[in-house]
């Protein structure tokens, strides 16, 4: 039995001058056009990532235990082929846009850490769970987290207690209903690869597994793990580039770490500097500044030989206050680093 939406005509056939109401780019690898959302159609073209269609109408086709949402698409380069499409194959040019105001870029909005993706999730235009969606992610999918913000939301009453809840007595309370308590969801505001269509968006933290560099993996421990981190150069090390000399380079980092047990409103609680020493051929930690009320956003700029790392620690008034780090070389000529901004008064966890 063919099924096809309310209103479907059965053929691809259009008048090649009709209106569109959306532009739309194909991000799928490949995909088909078809004469319409029948389960038996023709084929009338195929499309490739990338390629440009005028959007025209959407459906919605119901099977027996399934929705489909479809398109009725007009190719860009050849305006007399027209057809349906999977609506998961196209996105909307309006989407793009917004998915790339989102992503910035990196001289204006710098990546805090890596991420890859632990399941399929929906890559949301906004904080929220009721925020509109851009596009579903595949798990597995890597690229940089350049932001984080915080959202509330209230469970839905299991059928369990609300059958319980059915079955007292009219004069119950609201608080007595056993209403769920809000609960916090950390998101992720996140820019895609070079070559993806779309950019950026927002994605759940718990879903998001943080892709720390191999070579400064071992340096978390006492609860305490990398939660960002920014590479402020590099050395080639002579010892290691006689082995191998395509992995003889290593990277001067700064870091930024938490432990589980740090408040939620901060982010990171320790700056870290672990940079490379070529004589002993180990990572050495120069400089550390403990126990901070940090938040995002970090920054990173260059002033003559120095780098200037600026972070974020909130004050006594819970208020963001920039605070500045900068790279300087010890009397054994190693690299080092060292704060810049006087304490600021409340910055410190526990003592405001």
């Amino acid at each position: 039995m063919l099924l096809l939406a309310s209103g479907v005509p059965a053929t691809g056939c259009l008048f090649f001058d009709e209106a569109p109401i959306d532009e739309g780019i194909i991000r799928s690898e490949q995909a088909d056009v078809y004469s319409s959302t029948a389960l038996v159609s023709l084929t009338v073209a195929s499309v490739k990532r990338g390629d440009q269609v005028d959007i025209l109408r959407r459906e919605s086709v119901q099977g027996p235990t399934y929705t489909e949402s479809w398109l009725q698409v007009r190719l860009r380069d050849d305006a007399e082929t027209s057809g349906w499409i999977e609506a998961r194959h196209v996105v909307s040019q309006s989407i793009v846009s917004r998915t790339a105001e989102i992503a910035g870029s990196e001289e204006t909005m710098p990546a805090l850490a890596r991420g890859r993706l632990k399941v399929s999730q929906r890559l949301r235009l906004g904080v929220g769970r009721d925020t509109d969606v851009a596009a579903v992610l595949t798990r597995g999918t890597v690229f940089d987290i350049i932001g984080k913000e915080s959202s509330t939301f209230k469970p839905e009453r299991t059928a369990t207690a609300a059958g319980a809840d059915a079955s007292r007595d009219e004069t119950a309370t609201e608080e007595d209903a056993g209403e769920p308590e809000e609960q916090v969801d950390v998101w992720y505001r996140v820019r895609l690869d070079d070559g993806s269509i779309v950019r950026g968006g927002w994605l759940l933290s718990r879903s998001v597994n943080i892709e720390v560099p191999d070579e400064i993996l071992h340096l978390e421990g006492d609860g305490r793990r990398f939660v960002a981190w920014q590479s402020i150069g590099t050395v080639v090390d002579p010892k290691l580039a006689a082995q191998n000399p395509e992995t003889a380079t290593r990277h001067h980092y700064v870091t930024y770490m938490r432990r589980g047990s740090t408040p939620e409103d901060v982010d990171f609680e320790w700056v870290y500097a672990v940079f490379w020493d070529v004589d002993s051929h180990v990572y050495y930690s120069p400089f550390r500044d403990t126990e901070l009320r940090g938040v995002f956003p970090l920054a990173m700029r260059k002033d003559g030989s120095r780098t200037i790392v600026t972070v974020h620690v909130l004050d006594a008034r819970n208020q963001p206050v920039p605070v500045d780090y900068e790279t300087w070389t010890d009397e054994k000529g190693r690299f080092s680093l060292r704060r810049v901004t006087p304490p600021v008064t409340g910055e410190k966890i526990g003592r405001r």
